[in-house]
């Protein structure tokens, strides 16, 4: 993101070097003021589907863990515990009901434990997301409203909107990789490993979105 800010300013010093005039209708103008209007609905939409995509991904995770996770959890650890064995052995009513409470808390426990650590991970993903959307939208608003102000002024632009984001190196396929975002969450989605790995994919994320907003223009 200073990579961007710092080219913004080279960008404003090199239109003002511009010399000579140039009519420029007022349709251009207001052209202009209605793309800014146009950019904030689109900054909009793109982080209301971010939500909707998160929340999609979300009932995933909560479907694997109930119908994937959980299975095999519990048979491993009707094996791990032998608690069919001390309950049978168990010399009253009173200590197999609290065998099997004990059993089914510390399951219940684990369980949960699980849900949470990758519910974690998509709502520390969505976070980063939201916030990398809104800081290029705001990016290219700055654009817009610099354009804008030289049109009202009638300045000499030869540059399309385009060749303006060109300058300011803003590159549509790097602005979020929601390619490799998605493989990463779909590696949330089925984790099976220790629950102290999950955050690591939320690692992963953040690292490639710091890597995009500090590269080199």
């Amino acid at each position: 993101m200073r990579v961007h800010v710092i080219a913004f300013i080279a960008l404003l010093a090199w239109l003002g070097s511009l010399t000579g005039c140039a009519h420029i209708p007022q349709a251009s103008v207001t052209l202009s003021e209605e793309m800014g209007h146009m950019i904030v609905s689109a900054k909009a939409s793109h982080q209301a589907l971010i939500h909707a995509y998160m929340d999609e991904r979300r009932q995933q995770v909560c479907m694997f863990v109930d119908s994937n996770w959980v299975p095999e959890f519990m048979a491993a650890l009707l094996v791990k515990t032998n608690i069919i064995r001390q309950v049978s052995s168990a010399p009253s009513d009173a200590l197999k009901g609290q065998l099997l409470t004990e059993y089914t808390e510390d399951a219940a426990a684990a369980i949960a434990q699980r849900r949470v650590a990758l519910l974690r991970v998509l709502d520390d993903t969505e976070r980063m997301l939201d916030s990398a959307v809104a800081a290029h939208y705001d990016d290219i608003l700055m654009v817009n409203a610099s354009l804008t102000a030289h049109l009202r002024s009638a300045a000499k632009i030869g540059h399309t909107r385009e060749e303006l984001l060109k300058a300011l190196h803003l590159r549509p396929e790097q602005i979020i990789p929601l390619d490799r975002i998605d493989r990463t969450l779909t590696e949330v989605v089925r984790f099976k490993g220790n629950i102290e790995d999950a955050a690591s994919k939320a690692g992963e994320i953040h690292a490639l979105l710091d890597s995009l907003n500090h590269q080199e223009p």
